[in-house]
């Protein structure tokens, strides 16, 4: 505006003094002079004025699109009203016009885009909940998420019908309450929190029902926060029923079985001692021997049969006694000699260093062990040799049994100390003339209950295997 006032005085200036010249020059008088002055101010002041409105009015236009532009009105065109500066700036305003609704349709376009998507996958997420609490609602086992305040976030019906159908709010200590002492789900669940690891309870009695009862914990990502756990509660009343019936009567069955093969065995080693010149055709002396074979054979497996009733049943109870484990292991070894020998493989002991090795454990049960890892060894080695160590780490004493056999397949390394499970290639079909596959699972549950491990520690088809047990020291 300053700019225009400035431009308007010298306007003035010129036309009135060549308004003056001119009046002069044509000899005009001084009223003459003064008129004529006075008309060209008169034509100034209307010009200016005229200009001045035309100047306001595009301004005021201007005004009114930038205040548009700002608002976000956007539809309004902005035509230019002269050629002047003014005019080129409202074809500017325009432009900016035009650009901002280009950019307000993208970023429509995008919110419309954006708002589709987030409605889709609300609508997917919405769906997945509803399947996933209809399939956590149909587990026929007890299952329940707690939070790191110890209730219940989420519980399907089983766990409420486990807990006397008490529809509601549920808790741990609840929970307890209701257990009694048969298990405490607190102390697992700080056990798990902690640990951030599984804490399972097998064969919990509670309420005429048997359960496993587990704890999972629920970690977020890669984080090391624990934000709860998943509680899981199933029924194995019907299993463990089952398997102590099968115990039971494999027990009595056992029981039956071995007088009459003991007398069977009896009776085929008098005729094999006794009377082997009055048998002179040799096939017969062949099938006696068989039978004897045989007869052993069964006893032995059914000696396995009793001995997993009897320490299943905790009815087995330990001799636990101090001995030197080296001279157990050398006279354990001058007795499978033979076995080893009448297939030419050669048996070496490395205890390490002339010394005792002091554990308090029950012999007669660890020797069953060294037989059992050591017949092992013989039976599935062909040629080469077997090689027991006896080392000490510390805190215990460590018995390795290595062999040169067949080696165990990797995919069924996972069999091995299960009961009545076989690890070689045709583990799917069980081969009458092999092991039974308790030898192993017997030898773990003794040496575990006598506070040591056992365990394979390698094994390369067609290389051999190693195994290993463990024994604190006295």
């Amino acid at each position: 505006m300053r700019i225009i006032h400035k431009t308007n005085i010298a306007s003035l200036i010129v036309i009135m003094g060549l308004v003056y010249c001119l009046s002069w020059i044509f000899g005009g008088t001084n009223d003459q002079i003064y008129v004529s002055l006075i008309i060209g101010l008169l034509a100034f002041v209307i010009i200016n004025f005229l200009n001045r409105q035309i100047i306001l009015d595009n301004i005021g236009h201007l005004e009114q699109a930038a205040s548009d532009l700002s608002s976000g009105n956007l539809d309004a065109e902005i035509k230019p009203r002269s050629k002047d500066e003014l005019g080129k700036l409202a074809e500017y305003f325009e432009k900016i016009r035009l650009l901002l609704k280009s950019g307000a349709n993208d970023r429509m376009q995008f919110n419309e885009s954006l708002e589709s998507k987030v409605k889709e996958r609300i609508t997917d997420l919405t769906n997945e909940k509803e399947r996933l609490l209809a399939s956590i609602e149909s587990l026929s086992f007890g299952f329940a998420i707690t939070g790191t305040d110890k209730r219940i976030t989420l519980a399907n019906a089983a766990i409420y019908k486990i807990f006397g159908n008490r529809e509601g709010e549920l808790s741990l200590s609840q929970m307890d309450q209701y257990l009694g002492s048969a298990f405490s789900i607190e102390k697992a669940y700080e056990q798990c929190f902690t640990s951030k690891t599984g804490v399972v309870g097998e064969h919990i009695d509670f309420n005429n029902r048997i359960y496993n009862i587990s704890l999972l914990p629920i970690i977020v990502g890669l984080g090391p926060d624990t934000i709860g756990a998943v509680l899981l509660f199933d029924d194995v009343t019907g299993s463990v029923l089952l398997e102590r019936s099968k115990n039971e009567f494999l027990a009595v069955a056992s029981h039956e079985l071995r007088t009459p093969l003991t007398s069977i065995k009896g009776t085929m080693s008098l005729i094999l001692d006794y009377f082997p010149l009055k048998i002179d055709q040799e096939y017969l002396i062949k099938l006696v021997k068989q039978s004897h074979d045989s007869a052993d054979r069964l006893i032995h497996i059914v000696n396995d049969f009793l001995d997993i009733s009897r320490l299943e049943q905790n009815r087995e109870f330990l001799h636990n006694k101090d001995f030197d484990l080296n001279n157990l292991i050398k006279a354990t070894l001058s007795e499978v000699e033979g076995m080893a020998q009448a297939k030419q493989l050669t048996i070496v002991f490395e205890d390490g260093k002339d010394m005792g090795a002091w554990v308090a454990a029950d012999p007669d049960r660890i020797k069953q062990v060294l037989f059992n890892l050591l017949g092992n060894a013989i039976n599935y080695t062909d040629k080469g040799s077997i090689t027991v160590r006896l080392l000490d780490d510390g805190k215990s004493y460590k018995v390795y049994v290595e062999d040169t056999g067949i080696g165990i397949p990797e995919m069924n390394q996972g069999l091995l100390f299960h009961k009545f499970q076989q690890a070689g290639k045709d583990y799917l079909a069980r081969k009458v003339s092999e092991s039974t596959g308790m030898g192993l699972y017997i030898s773990k549950f003794l040496i575990e209950k006598m506070g040591g491990t056992i365990g394979l520690l390698t094994s390369k088809e067609g290389f051999g295997s190693t195994f290993y047990f463990s024994l604190p020291k006295k």
